[in-house]
């Protein structure tokens, strides 16, 4: 009878939740909480039965009726359950103490192992495999596995690891997701069929708080095109060089993915493709779920969440820009971090040229729609006006671009793009880029990435030509992963003189010149940018990513190279540093959120340095016994 009397017991404690909530009042949560209670009784009266039985054993399996149950607990992990949580799990670090008092002796080894071991040991497995998509899928499980670590891994070997869990390695990642898909959620998914039900959605994530938000529909996937819902493993990896690079806190970072579908034949046919089996949907219905969207990712976790577009095609970023940047921190890295990283760069290079802003000439060689290229320039245009006193209008004499049809000029106006008529010079056509070099005779030219393939663009005869006209020409190879030059190619086809600057990790690698020197040429990522960036205005709180912290960014990162790094053939400080930049770039960051007003956490700290290095998530084991 007691035991009976305990299982009861148990059932309305379990009830009790509803029938409070039932007994508040007539608020429209109250009457859905006297519903939930309504539809729970006869559950509740099975559960107790259930319990009942199983203490006299008068039942028999067969004769049982499903039972209703709710998969909630809350208590202190020990044991087995601490071992599986990727949160708090330390593996064999818990020291002696803890396993006693965790009731953990027994399920681990005996050895006690330090985290700097743990960490040496993973680089050992990692070196060992042979490819970077095995190197990926051992990130990836560790991540499951012992969260810590695996940020600790990162943060220590993040010069050598970012190829790996970012850009190259994530886009065949993506394109193998439906098979390698985990049931660990990482992220959110939101299709059509979700619309006027993105609140609840959201309402779905564990956490209550969260400061950034990496959203994309997988339309244009690193160079691998329309992906789909597989492109999630790019925010995940996204969010994970946040983390690593600029130390936001991982669970304060949530992955969207919306699903709309997916041109790609290839997946369609997948049985393992594990989106919408649709044709990518467009239009209105398209603006309406991305709209309602972004509305409630500001209604459930606050207007001032950072919000990065990723993978989505270049007219969509920048029309969702457009949009909401005068409202919201929105930000887009394939547009803007490219554009802040490249400013940086020529900045620096005109440190090695020895020419002065005003002497220098810019030739942007991109596709039609090339939004990249287009905020490059308008950065650059920004940032000469105020070096050299130059109006816009006279700076914008020495920027040109070209694209397809060839080179942007006045005759051409009534076809292009709005956005493209101010760098649209007087000039007789050319659709020649050979040809084009010969009449501008640029000191620095930039291939922007676009949707078209631009491996092999800047061809020897090219490069011959540009080498020709200066005595230190400034290359910018920047489409990934396929760039339009090699390092290799870019220093043997100007004789050593050209200062290059390629777009992808492993385009950089370091390179004999012709006379015996080493040079180990800059890498234009963006992850460059886009942490510090985030971790300054998620700290400050800004309402909005003004144009002038993009431009500070890059005089940040521009002002960090040392004449050591240029002697090597570097533009940009070594990545390996990129814990120190990102705090750097996120105090000047938040300084101008602060004195432009557009930030909300109040007062503004005395040393925001350090208050900033402060906020930065650490990886490290925290004791769970004193």
């Amino acid at each position: 009878c007691k035991a009976r009397a305990l299982r009861s017991l148990l059932a309305m404690a379990w009830l009790g939740p509803y029938l409070r909530q039932a007994a508040a009042g007539t608020t429209f949560a109250s009457r859905c909480a006297a519903q939930r209670c309504s539809q729970d009784l006869a559950a509740c009266a099975t559960f107790g039965r259930t319990f009942a039985s199983q203490g006299d054993g008068s039942s028999h399996d067969e004769d049982l009726e499903p039972i209703h149950q709710v998969p909630w607990v809350r208590s202190v992990m020990t044991g087995n359950e601490l071992i599986r949580n990727t949160r708090y799990n330390k593996g064999m670090a818990f020291t002696k103490e803890e396993r006693a008092r965790l009731h953990l002796q027994g399920l681990l080894p005996s050895a006690v192992l330090s985290q700097e071991l743990q960490v040496e040991r993973a680089m050992i497995n990692i070196r060992s495999m042979e490819s970077d998509l095995q190197r990926y899928t051992y990130l990836t499980s560790l991540q499951e596995r012992n969260e810590k670590l695996f940020y600790r891994v990162l943060v220590d070997h993040i010069e050598e690891l970012a190829p790996i869990i970012h850009v190259p390695t994530v886009g065949l990642a993506c394109q193998k997701y439906g098979i390698m898909f985990r049931s660990l959620q990482r992220g959110l998914w939101i299709s059509l069929a979700d619309k006027g039900n993105i609140g609840r959605i959201l309402r779905n994530w564990p956490e209550t708080r969260v400061d950034l938000v990496v959203l994309t529909d997988g339309e244009r996937v690193l160079g691998f095109g329309d992906l789909g819902v597989h492109g999630m493993g790019v925010c995940v990896s996204k969010i994970a060089m946040y983390t690593a690079c600029g130390g936001l806190h991982p669970h304060r970072c949530l992955p969207i993915c919306i699903d709309v579908g997916t041109n790609n034949k290839e997946l369609l046919d997948s049985p393992f493709y594990v989106g919408y089996h649709h044709t990518r949907i467009r239009g209105e219905d398209y603006n309406e779920l991305i709209e309602e969207t972004i509305r409630e990712i500001h209604g459930r976790f606050g207007h001032k969440t950072f919000i990065q577009f990723e993978d989505f095609s270049f007219e969509n970023s920048a029309r969702f820009l457009r949009e909401y940047r005068a409202e919201a921190p929105v930000y887009d890295d394939d547009i803007q971090g490219t554009a802040v990283v490249s400013l940086a760069s020529l900045i620096s290079s005109m440190r090695i040229t020895g020419k002065k802003p005003e002497e220098h000439k810019f030739l942007f060689v991109g596709g039609d729609g090339d939004e990249t290229g287009l905020h490059i320039a308008d950065l650059l245009v920004e940032f000469m006006t105020k070096e050299t006193g130059m109006s816009v209008t006279q700076v914008r004499k020495q920027i040109w671009f070209m694209d397809e049809e060839g080179l942007v000029v006045r005759f051409r106006a009534e076809d292009l793009e709005d956005r493209k008529i101010p760098y649209a010079h007087e000039h007789d056509e050319c659709s020649d880029l050979s040809q084009a070099i010969d009449l501008i005779k640029p000191t620095a030219i930039v291939g922007t990435p676009t949707c078209n393939d631009s491996k092999g663009l800047f061809t020897k005869p090219i490069l011959n030509k540009v080498a020709e006209y200066n005595d230190r020409p400034i290359i910018l190879a920047l489409s990934t992963p396929y760039p339009e030059c090699t390092a290799d190619e870019a220093y043997s086809y100007t004789n050593g003189k050209g200062i290059y600057i390629g777009g992808g990790y492993r385009n950089c690698t370091s390179v004999m010149l012709p006379n015996g020197k080493p040079y180990k040429p800059s890498v234009s990522t963006s992850a460059y940018v886009f942490p510090g960036l985030a971790l300054g205005q998620t700290y400050s709180g800004a309402t909005k990513i003004h144009q002038d912290m993009l431009l500070a960014s890059a005089k940040v990162l521009a002002n960090l190279v040392s004449d050591e790094d240029i002697a090597q053939g570097a533009v940009l400080p070594p990545f390996g540093n990129i814990r120190g930049i990102s705090c750097k770039i996120a105090k000047k960051v938040a300084a101008i959120a602060y004195d432009l007003g557009l930030a909300t956490r109040l007062p503004r700290p005395v040393n925001l340095h350090r208050e900033i290095k402060e906020h930065q998530f650490r990886p490290y084991y925290t004791k769970y016994c004193k």
